[in-house]
């Protein structure tokens, strides 16, 4: 859905796999517009072990972007790559981002097709 608010989280994959990012147009006031539009909700997984870790990210986004939510889910990593397995291969995938511990994901993530190489307006 929202993917172009959190793909930030995986712009490390451009340098992982080498591979050419589509560069933002929209600024990020026009992207908040576009997710309002679309329903205003953010699905993203995060790797850790303490639940509440990413209260501040969940509250500051919220802050940053009023009528958004940011539905966070944090777990060990491991598990999150089983769920995202499992939503690829049903065809069904409903989170927008993940931010893992696990770097070793994210190339075999990128060869199966399932990353979104984003590059931010004014990266390059």
């Amino acid at each position: 859905m929202v993917r172009s608010l959190l793909a930030l989280a995986l712009l490390s994959t451009r340098a992982l796999i080498g591979a050419a990012a589509e560069v933002e147009t929209r600024t990020i006031d026009e992207i908040y517009k576009a997710a309002l539009a679309e329903g205003g909700v953010v699905t993203l997984f995060q790797g850790g072990d303490e639940r509440s870790q990413a209260n501040g990210l969940k509250t500051n986004f919220e802050k940053r972007f009023p009528g958004m939510t940011l539905n966070v889910t944090v777990d060990v990593s491991k598990y999150h790559d089983g769920r995202i397995d499992d939503q690829i291969a049903a065809n069904n995938v409903y989170v927008d981002s993940a931010i893992l511990q696990t770097l070793h994901d994210y190339p075999r993530c990128a060869s199966q097709g399932a990353l979104l190489d984003y590059a931010p307006l004014g990266y390059d």
